[in-house]
């Protein structure tokens, strides 16, 4: 709220207290990837499909759901995850190509940090999988949030396609 806004109220260091975010539900990984990478997604169905996959592929330790922006509050309950898994693990994210959906990951990692968890990063091979199979099929949106060329930066060498969809007005 206005309160807490930037030079504002904060709730540490004034209050004395913490958001502490819904914990975040997650499936663990077949045996044979327990050292692997966690990834997180934003939505719940894509988490299902991963978590289905993910029992016969073992690509990841641990496949966590993001739920949209929760994950901004839940991001340091990564942290009880890396407990039952053995430790801390590199965390790779992948989710809606919009402007929220490539913030929310941004700005998790900036809360990950303080928290002394790994940064989040994109899993490129979903973003890339993404854009082809959207290419020329984006939908229209009306944006919440402002689409910004910086955003899809963290997308690396997916950064100009990236743009191309959201510049467009579109979103997938």
């Amino acid at each position: 709220t206005a309160l807490f806004r930037d030079g504002r109220l904060d709730e540490r260091r004034d209050l004395r207290c913490e958001v502490i975010g819904v914990p975040l539900g997650w499936t663990r990984g077949p045996s044979a990837a327990a050292a692997r990478p966690v990834i997180v997604l934003e939505n719940a169905a894509t988490w299902h499909s991963y978590s289905r996959w993910n029992a016969e592929r073992g690509l990841f330790s641990a496949v966590v759901y993001g739920e949209g922006n929760r994950f901004l509050d839940g991001v340091r309950h990564l942290e009880e995850i890396f407990n039952e898994l053995g430790g801390p693990r590199p965390v790779l994210y992948f989710g809606d190509l919009d402007a929220a959906g490539l913030q929310i990951p941004q700005r998790a990692s900036a809360k990950a940090a303080i928290h002394g968890l790994p940064r989040v990063e994109p899993h490129l091979p979903s973003y890339r999988w993404l854009l082809e199979l959207g290419r020329g099929k984006g939908v229209a949106w009306e944006a919440g949030v402002e689409a910004r060329r910086e955003d899809c930066e963290w997308l690396g060498e997916l950064s100009d396609e990236t743009w191309s969809v959201l510049a467009a007005g579109k979103r997938l």
